[in-house]
């Protein structure tokens, strides 16, 4: 169970270094509730309204948090005093996200995550105490490591939920503009 939420965390990372990322970040954070201020709104594009393309802001953001998300599952992986260090990020990384409300998203997917986590590595233990069994780790390594490489190598092969490439498009910023566009006609 935990190297399946280590791969999720690993792959996710990955799939948010591309160039589409920092609007997804745009976006979420400019439509937060709690991002009151209409100039820290206006900070996460480049020349709002003029220009929606993300801003540098909105870039460090967007590759900062995939750094985050690379890095916890790495200290709750060395366990010991690195776990709750890990734990602490990994709770404010989906306390972020949920605290933006973003649309589209199912955000019951960030819950599980934090209790997932605080149970496999916090209730019950830090580290990563290895797979006994061979047939288990070679089937965990076809499915959290070689399927999605395959996938993230050859994306015209094999789905994009398989390959754990969830932010590898643009569309949660293009639906945005569409009804952005359409409701100023």
């Amino acid at each position: 169970s935990k190297a399946v939420l280590l791969a999720i965390w690993c792959w996710a990372a990955i799939a948010k270094w591309n160039h589409h990322f920092p609007s997804v970040i745009a976006v979420m954070t400019s439509n937060s509730p709690f991002m009151a201020h209409e100039g820290l709104r206006k900070s996460m594009y480049r020349d709002f309204p003029s220009d929606l393309r993300p801003s540098t802001r909105a870039q460090r953001i967007a590759h900062g948090g995939a750094m985050i998300e690379f890095g916890f599952p790495l200290l709750l992986l060395l366990g010991g005093p690195f776990t709750p260090i890990g734990l602490v990020l990994m709770v404010l990384f989906h306390a972020y996200i949920v605290s933006c409300v973003p649309l589209a998203v199912p955000i019951e997917w960030n819950f599980f995550m934090v209790y997932a986590s605080l149970t496999l590595f916090g209730h019950y233990g830090g580290g990563f105490e290895g797979i006994q069994s061979p047939l288990l780790a070679t089937v965990l390594l076809t499915v959290l490591l070689a399927i999605p490489l395959y996938g993230h190598l050859r994306p015209d092969r094999v789905s994009f939920l398989v390959a754990m490439r969830y932010y590898a498009g643009n569309w949660p910023f293009s639906i945005w503009l569409f009804f952005t566009l359409f409701w100023r006609i």
